[in-house]
């Protein structure tokens, strides 16, 4: 009975000592975030106090999956940091803990709290790829925010300069790759976790040089002009000088949503400027054209803007020829004006209109000015030039024209058929037939009434007005007209009827 009693003496006395020592810890501090300086590579914790009185230090933890190994125990209660200067953060990421000490030396686990949740450094790693022109940045997660880090910011900085901010990334991001990039330069970054109350925490700083060919800064797509002659299409680029890329592929497509075909390589091409004459089976719609940069993996590192043909129509109803053009895409610069420009046989090519930019369609009125009277026939040509606008960033304005399109006016006479001497209007005191055309022979009779001819011209440009061939003007009445023509084309056309003069 006695040694009954004892084992429960000595259970209940046990029991009470490690309730009595677990009511005696003190409460652990809170760790607020670990990061790492870029500068140096060293680790940083940065905790809160322990509410607890009677704290006399902080111990320091690198966490492992295997359990804590205590590095430092702070001997400052009122210390609320710490500089790991034996850390390896800028090789791989570290897990820390730390817990509220009674003491200033390694003690008891009854002199010692709780240790924290752990928080885990970032740590980042930099890959240089020369064939895409690119860095990629990778580093492991922020752990011990849970779900109250909010983004990352992406540093950098150039030969040495200021850090600055060149993105942001949702929190389950851990790449990047930075395409910005040029030759010859020394690129470094780091990685800043965000949490939502404003706590930050940086990664290691990492850093590459990038030595590769340097790429065109720009390449300018300059024109895509068709040749009237050939119906060519001739093609212009201007090429960085800077640029040490000397390989290009030339592309083209007749959909601007669609696939970019080659057509032409130029393996070796040394020159600022790259000119080209392509050849399309036919000119039905628009085509576009791109110049790319093609790096030493065959990798297409740099396209320029769209050149683009354009396509004009042309319809006639009367005397009024309507043009209408596909618009000039691509440029730069955008497009400053459209230039209209007429042939005919007489006349050579000169421009006879300027449209604005939003515009692609203009009206002809060749009876302007009496301009049919005026051609041996009736066709009509004309091309569309497009002229940059002066907003290109390289100083550049280009120019580019559509095919040559004709159109013929149907041959149309109109004969009126009254004349009234002695009219306040101009144009009602005379008679002369109108036509859509210039006559290639031309014979008008009028008669009177007994057959006799009273007027007569082979001059179509002549008009009667009214008088006898003495010059006595004629009494009022009904006259006959006898008209006979040929057109440019050959074709004779033969007209009769009455003319009635009138006085008033």
């Amino acid at each position: 009975m006695k040694r009954k009693f004892l084992t429960y003496f000595v259970f209940f006395h046990l029991a009470t000592l490690w309730v009595f020592a677990q009511s005696n810890l003190p409460e652990s501090p809170d760790l607020k975030r670990v990061t790492v300086d870029p500068a140096t590579g060293h680790a940083w914790i940065f905790w809160s106090l322990s509410p607890s009185s009677g704290v006399k230090a902080y111990n320091i933890y690198r966490a492992y999956e295997w359990g804590d190994d205590l590095i430092t125990i702070i001997k400052d209660s009122t210390a609320t940091s710490y500089e790991n200067i034996f850390s390896n953060a800028d090789r791989f990421s570290e897990s820390y803990v730390i817990a509220a000490n009674l003491d200033t030396i390694r003690t008891g686990d009854e002199r010692i709290s709780k240790t924290t949740k752990k928080h885990t450094t970032i740590f980042t790693t930099l890959q240089f790829n020369s064939c895409r022109a690119e860095l990629n940045l990778s580093w492991t997660p922020y752990i011990g925010w849970a779900d109250s880090l909010e983004y990352y910011n992406i540093f950098r900085n150039t030969d040495g300069g200021s850090f600055s901010i060149i993105d942001s990334l949702p929190p389950e991001s851990i790449s990047f790759a930075d395409t910005t990039i040029e030759a010859y330069f020394n690129y470094c970054y780091y990685i800043q976790a965000n949490h939502k109350n404003g706590l930050t925490s940086t990664s290691n700083k990492v850093c590459k040089y990038t030595q590769m060919p340097r790429i065109p800064g720009f390449i300018n797509a300059d024109y895509a002009t068709i040749n009237p002659e050939n119906n060519e299409v001739s093609l212009s680029f201007t090429i960085d000088p800077a640029s040490e890329i000397y390989h290009y592929k030339l592309l083209r497509t007749d959909n601007l949503n669609g696939m970019y075909d080659t057509i032409a390589d130029f393996a070796d091409h040394h020159s600022e400027k790259l000119t080209y004459a392509d050849k399309p089976e036919d000119m039905l719609s628009p085509f576009y054209y791109k110049l790319a940069a093609i790096n030493a993996c065959n990798r297409i590192i740099v396209r320029s803007n769209i050149a683009s043909t354009m396509i004009l129509t042309v319809n006639n109803e009367d005397a009024f020829n309507y043009l209408t053009w596909t618009p000039n895409i691509g440029w730069k610069g955008g497009v400053g004006k459209y230039e209209v420009y007429r042939k005919t046989m007489v006349n050579p090519s000169e421009p006879i209109a300027t449209v604005d930019a939003g515009d692609t369609c203009y009206t002809d009125d060749v009876e302007l000015n009496n301009l049919i009277y005026k051609v041996d026939d009736a066709t009509f040509c004309y091309y569309i030039n497009a002229v940059e606008g002066e907003n290109n960033p390289h100083g550049i304005r280009g120019s580019g024209t559509t095919c040559t399109k004709c159109v013929v006016l149907q041959p149309k006479i109109f004969i009126p058929n009254a004349l009234v001497p002695n009219s306040l209007y101009e144009k009602n005191r005379s008679f002369k037939p109108f036509f859509s055309f210039t006559p290639k022979t031309y014979h008008l009779v009028i008669k009177n009434r007994w057959g006799n001819i009273i007027f007569e011209s082979k001059d179509p440009y002549e008009s009667w007005d009214g008088s006898y061939i003495g010059g006595a003007i004629v009494q009022e009445g009904t006259y006959l007209y006898f008209l006979r023509i040929t057109t440019g084309e050959g074709k004779e056309i033969l007209r009769k009827g009455f003319i009635n003069v009138i006085f008033l």
